[in-house]
């Protein structure tokens, strides 16, 4: 209890304040640090793999005709699209492709199920460099700080690349 004209203590003296910044600018700093690094850019996404965000279970699923394939992808003019679903620690993506599927195409939608996108749908923007989604990126976690960079997560995939010859 605090006695009627009698000085008032401060909380901290101002080497204690000092003190308590410095300690949270250091813990800032190496929170900061820990972040794990994306790249900032998949540049040839149109013809090679880029690097796997997600780690998404892929199921590649074949259709036969268009009119099974737009009520899924939603565009008259696509040959394939990719549908993901992540949540933390858990992400699938499903690639729908029209037959015959060229091997380009199961690139560019596999390129979507590893968490990249392109600005537009022409062919001139996927020969642009694709850029990270970074709202999937934060749904998924921070599952990739804690994979080997060499070793990537298995993936499961529904139906092989070159549908059986009957």
């Amino acid at each position: 209890m605090i006695r009627p004209g009698a000085p008032e203590k401060a909380l901290f003296t101002r080497w204690q304040w000092l003190l308590f910044l410095a300690v949270l600018l250091v813990v800032l700093a190496w929170a900061r640090d820990q972040q794990p690094v994306m790249p900032e850019a998949c540049h040839d996404a149109h013809r090679l793999p880029c690097p796997d965000l997600l780690g998404a279970d892929v199921r590649i699923r074949y259709h036969d005709s268009k009119a099974t394939l737009t009520p899924l992808c939603g565009d008259v003019r696509s040959n394939g699209c990719a549908l993901r679903r992540v949540r933390w620690r858990e992400a699938v993506c499903e690639v729908h492709l029209l037959q015959p599927a060229s091997e380009l195409l199961l690139l560019h939608e596999m390129n979507h199920c590893r968490g990249w996108e392109h600005d537009a749908d022409s062919q001139a923007a996927y020969a642009r460099p694709w850029l990270p989604n970074g709202r999937l990126i934060r749904s998924r976690g921070r599952w990739w700080s804690e994979q080997p960079a060499s070793d990537p997560p298995a993936r499961a995939v529904s139906r092989p690349l070159v549908p059986p010859v009957e």
